[in-house]
């Protein structure tokens, strides 16, 4: 009971931190875009076709846009309106992985997987900087449950079920949504021997409702691309990185997604390798039983898409995350019946070690790299850590291997997080200046202001704070042509106006920095100031 509460705590923390997260202002350059595409569609109301900036766009399926954009519709623009569906999702699938690890192992397995997912890295990053992989990640965990119910029980809701969160999948993400359910079900399939179930009209009720929930974005796509816009969603922009004919390209290398897997899994990393090597162990047999067993199933299911996407010729770390929910199940179903033995004793030193070492960089991040600074969120902070840990000594609970190896490193991946959302994000968005800009503008009552980008400092974080599309001027003579009022620009762009003769006058002044692409001499606070630059508002003069 005791584990059950502290447990249920743990997950009520993990979404607070989240909750934090979702009001951090949403990062260039992705999620920005999305974001800025979202509120253009809220405002026009064209949903089948999808326009960026007035231009038309053809790159990833709408659903993110469709939530995001409802609920700007039914409330108002802001950053959190545009993360909150995709993190509802991500909450729901960790129902299903819940359920899918009960039902396929135990009640305690389906638990530990659950809090792995709400608990790792990757899921926080996900939740933060909202793109479509989040939707992606959380319908194909949604459709393997689904999926997984329709054969165990032969019902033709859970298959419906099943066709549904498929086609959301693919309308988050393409045919990868298919894929993915399609290789964990095939092997599930196999495992069960129910082929009879292939030759029942109800077990392929799944695929009209897939083909419904399609037709309105193909529709859209036929409308606006024609069939050149079919073939990019369903072939070109997924396989055709694979195949070059898609032009996107960064040749990233064969283990790229690999070291980024590995790390997005923490605090459960060396929980996942032990998990590996038992495999991998148990593979030597080839036994029958093994390869009918869900580990089998979990491990193709994580392997399988490493290899695919690792083929790709443009890669992000983000790609991989799709897997980490498999990762979560594949994980508790060894510490399941690991944590009696000698080696999970030892897991739990290694556990343990590294939540303090964990800890300690988070106090290091906190109080001298970068920071909010602000002391009422550090009591907060510090406060909860130490609760916890009187808590688990004065209940004697800290001598439990279950609470070393499952609860100590979630508590310390809750604990990073909630410096990262509550602090060090926030500090670090005050180097992309576009929601100060946006602020200063509706702090002077300045509506619909002739606002215009001088060369640098556009962006879609601008565009979507500022709820308007700003365009680029490149010659002094646009500003007087198209009499702007007002300039953004850095120093570069400044002095080239004052010396084509511009008048232009210096309202604020904003540090900037590409917060996406992080690097040591940035958090170096000594070195900070030699990589950040300026930018200005600026105000044309008559």
């Amino acid at each position: 009971m005791r584990h059950f509460s502290f447990f249920i705590m743990l997950i009520a923390s993990s979404i607070l931190i989240v909750g934090l997260g979702s009001a951090v202002s949403v990062m260039d350059v992705d999620a920005a875009q999305y974001a800025s595409i979202s509120r253009e569609m809220s405002v026009t109301g064209s949903v089948l076709k999808i326009y960026n900036g007035g231009r038309e766009y053809l790159d990833k399926p709408p659903l993110l846009f469709w939530l995001s954009s409802a609920l700007f519709w039914l409330g108002s623009v802001s950053t959190a309106a545009y993360k909150i569906p995709s993190i509802l999702f991500a909450l729901w699938a960790g129902w299903g992985i819940s359920r899918l690890g009960k039902k396929w192992f135990s009640v305690r397995a389906g638990n530990f997987a659950a809090l792995m997912w709400l608990t790792c890295q990757g899921y926080f990053l996900m939740c933060l900087d909202v793109r479509t992989d989040l939707l992606l990640t959380s319908c194909v965990v949604l459709a393997v449950w689904q999926f997984d119910r329709m054969l165990e029980e032969g019902s033709a809701k859970s298959g419906m079920a099943a066709g549904f969160f498929t086609g959301l999948a693919m309308l988050a993400k393409g045919p990868l949504g298919l894929i993915l359910p399609g290789i964990l079900t095939g092997i599930n399939l196999a495992q069960r021997k129910k082929w009879a179930i292939l030759f029942q009209g109800k077990s392929w009720i799944w695929l009209p409702i897939l083909v419904l929930v399609l037709i309105p974005m193909s529709v859209g796509l036929y409308q606006q691309f024609g069939n050149e816009g079919l073939y990019f969603f369903y072939w070109k922009q997924s396989f055709g990185r694979i195949t070059g004919e898609n032009e996107w390209r960064n040749d990233a290398g064969p283990f790229f997604l690999t070291q980024n897997l590995l790390w997005a899994t923490l605090p459960w990393l060396f929980a996942f390798l032990t998990a590996l090597i038992l495999f991998f162990i148990d593979l030597r047999n080839l036994k029958v039983e093994f390869l009918q067993s869900r580990q089998f199933l979990l491990f193709i299911g994580i392997l399988v898409p490493l290899i695919v996407l690792s083929r790709s010729h443009y890669q992000l770390p983000h790609y991989i995350f799709v897997v980490l929910p498999f990762v979560c199940l594949f994980t508790s179903s060894y510490l399941d019946n690991f944590l009696q033995s000698a080696e999970g004793s030892a897991l739990g030193k290694i556990s343990v070690g590294f939540s303090i070492l964990v800890v300690v960089a988070a106090i290091f991040i906190e109080f001298w790299v970068l920071s909010s600074n602000r002391w009422e969120f550090r009591f907060i902070w510090i406060s909860w850590l130490l609760a916890v840990l009187v808590y688990l000594v004065s209940q004697k609970l800290y001598r439990q291997e279950m609470v070393k190896i499952i609860l100590i490193p979630a508590v310390a991946g809750i604990w990073v997080n909630g410096m990262l959302n509550a602090s060090f994000y926030p500090a670090l968005l005050e180097y992309q200046p576009s929601r100060k800009l946006a602020n200063w503008f509706e702090s002077e009552k300045i509506s619909n202001p002739n606002l215009f980008v001088y060369r640098y400092g556009a962006s879609h974080s601008l565009d979507f704070y500022t709820a308007r599309t700003n365009l680029v001027l490149y010659e002094p003579k646009d500003v007087q042509f198209l009499k702007t009022e007002y300039l953004i620009s850095n120093t570069e762009g400044y002095r080239e106006l004052v010396l084509a003769g511009k008048k232009v006058k210096v309202l604020r002044v904003y540090p900037e920095y590409p917060v996406q692409f992080l690097s040591i001499p940035f958090l170096n606070p000594n070195t900070r100031s030699q990589q950040v630059r300026q930018i200005l508002l600026l105000k044309v003069l008559l």
